[in-house]
């Protein structure tokens, strides 16, 4: 990113917190300091000192906004009344993943121990519980289609999540690729290696029929 590029008068913590994502996820999150991420911006070395007390603060505000762009995707697909919950569902999952793969730096922030519960900030924890509560809308329009009881809501919102994380995890993790043979199903791999767009089309493309598979399933078990 050139110096200035994303910043303008008074909006330096929004570039602040999008570079930072972008360091993140290209240079890990070893490699991130406030000084180095002034100079990628192109401000002072103090200037990001204004916004954020240290880099765990910064940190949670990587993983709120990450977050935050998870639960506006979620509310847009719940807001579309002509989808049903089963659709509903899937293209929530879908979403997740996308976001994954489009952002596995703070996406790794977000669910892993690198900010610890007790250093999480009430903004992180509330961003948290919104895109939870919207997937939780989501497993609940689920219920009105199906014989799901309200018990089972949670159970079915841990099981979906589950899936859709694991499958981003190994797929951003390179322990997903796209054989060279005549059916490109995917295999497991023991080492991450490079995967051009077709490659990663054809696993955003196999991750929608898995979750079709994990969808039909359960539907299965809870139809009317």
């Amino acid at each position: 990113m050139k110096k200035n590029e994303k910043y303008h008068h008074g909006n330096l913590r929004s570039a602040l917190v999008e570079t930072a994502a972008e360091m993140i996820s290209q240079e890990g999150l070893e490699q991130l300091t406030l000084r180095a991420l002034g100079r990628r911006v192109g401000v002072s070395r103090t200037a990001p000192y204004r916004h954020f007390a240290d880099k765990t603060a910064l940190l949670c505000a990587v993983a709120e906004n990450g977050f935050d762009q998870l639960t506006r995707s979620y509310q847009k697909i719940n807001q579309d009344i002509s989808l049903g919950g089963l659709t509903r569902l899937k293209k929530i999952g879908m979403a997740y993943i996308k976001f994954a793969l489009k952002n596995p730096g703070p996406y790794r922030l977000m669910f892993g121990h690198d900010i610890t519960r007790q250093y999480r900030t009430p903004q992180l924890l509330a961003a948290e519980e919104r895109t939870f509560n919207e997937f939780l809308g989501a497993v609940e329009a689920f219920k009105e289609d199906f014989t799901i009881t309200s018990d089972e809501v949670i159970l079915v919102a841990i099981t979906a999540w589950s899936t859709v994380h694991g499958l981003s995890t190994l797929l951003i993790d390179g322990q997903i690729h796209i054989t060279n043979d005549s059916s490109g199903s995917p295999t497991l791999l023991t080492d991450d290696i490079g995967r051009n767009e077709d490659d990663m089309q054809k696993l955003i493309d196999y991750s929608m029929k898995t979750l079709d598979d994990f969808w039909i399933m359960v539907s299965d078990r809870y139809r009317k």
